[in-house]
């Protein structure tokens, strides 16, 4: 496990896969990283171009997607976390890294949507070997200290481990 020097905004939780905060963005975009922006506010506004609360309705009201970069129309509340948001930016996760590319995924505050998206990464991958839900999280919190699910988040990765915290 290693951060990005010189900065600590980006660390890296396996072999390519970073997790990091809005500050990690610019250095991912400088090393020609793939950006996996877990986060409503501002990407997905930025990249559809909307400013009200509610994404247009459309072909990117889920997410979209400019070069290197995936932008999530997702928030972090119990009951609105799509399962096709996380199966699409698991996707280009193992696309990605599967041919030898870095990946950032992050989220504002670096600690639920970015850090959550990476575990069930590495769970589905087999990564992570844990036998439990309380295994899980403390594996991963030696790989990613700053790891803290919020509701949103937390649903997900009840749906995809039945006993998580």
């Amino acid at each position: 496990m290693t951060s990005c020097p010189p900065c600590n905004d980006m660390i890296e939780v396996v072999q390519r896969l970073y997790v990091g905060a809005d500050a990690g963005v610019e250095e991912a975009r400088k090393r020609g990283m793939t950006i996996v922006h877990a986060a409503k506010k501002p990407y997905h506004r930025r990249f559809v171009g909307y400013h009200t609360r509610r994404a247009p309705a459309g072909d990117k009201y889920l997410w979209a997607e400019r070069e290197n970069e995936l932008a999530l129309n997702l928030v972090d509340v119990a009951g609105y976390v799509l399962q096709e948001l996380i199966e699409k930016a698991l996707d280009l996760i193992d696309e990605r890294l599967s041919t030898g590319q870095e990946v950032l995924v992050h989220c504002n505050r670096r600690e639920s949507r970015g850090a959550s998206i990476a575990l069930l990464y590495l769970l589905r991958k087999g990564k992570l070997p844990a036998r439990n839900s309380h295994e899980a999280c403390a594996l991963f919190r030696l790989k990613y200290p700053g790891f803290k699910s919020g509701p949103g988040m937390l649903e997900v990765l009840r749906r995809e481990l039945p006993g998580w915290l």
